[in-house]
């Protein structure tokens, strides 16, 4: 679930849907703390952002970073014609999605964008900004994200949609 999961959050069509719930949703906020530009920001960098944290390899979607808050096996993996219950590929959406404004989970992901490569590596052929501004701009922008996240329009039917499409559940 978790590759067809970094799939359907990177399709075009969502990334799309969720740069405009941002910027719908969180920008308005930045601006009165005086954030310049947050819309073009949002646009420009939440496909990168996105690509970095929602996959299975070392980002959201990898498996055994659920085992302890699910209570699950690490080195457990499913057989290639497992088929998935549909209210159970649900339920799993949507309670990962509950931790989309964790403090803890969100303060590991600013620590892990601001010291663990993203920052690195996003300023390398970028002139225009230091790894001390991706440093500051994660801390300023990725729990307001994630909240806003959290708060995507239709959710639950979007993760109906996911479970149906992408993951071919069965009833």
């Amino acid at each position: 679930m978790g590759s067809e999961a970094t799939k359907f959050y990177n399709e075009f069509n969502n990334v799309r849907e969720i740069i405009e719930t941002f910027q719908n949703n969180t920008c308005p906020e930045m601006e009165k703390e005086g954030v310049k530009d947050c819309k073009v920001f949002i646009r420009d960098s939440y496909p990168f952002v996105s690509f970095a944290l929602f996959n299975d390899k070392d980002g959201w979607f990898k498996a055994d970073t659920w085992c302890d808050p699910l209570d699950c096996e690490r080195d457990v993996k499913p057989a290639d014609d497992t088929k998935v219950n549909c209210f159970d590929c649900l339920e799993r959406m949507n309670a990962q999605a509950a931790f989309f404004d964790d403090g803890v989970i969100v303060g590991k992901l600013i620590y892990a964008f601001q010291y663990d490569g993203f920052c690195e590596n996003s300023v390398k052929n970028n002139d225009k900004v230091t790894v001390d501004d991706c440093r500051k701009w994660t801390a300023t922008y990725v729990a307001r994200m994630m909240r806003s996240l959290k708060e995507w329009p239709s959710l639950d039917a979007k993760h109906r949609t996911f479970c149906k499409e992408y993951v071919k559940c069965v009833l």
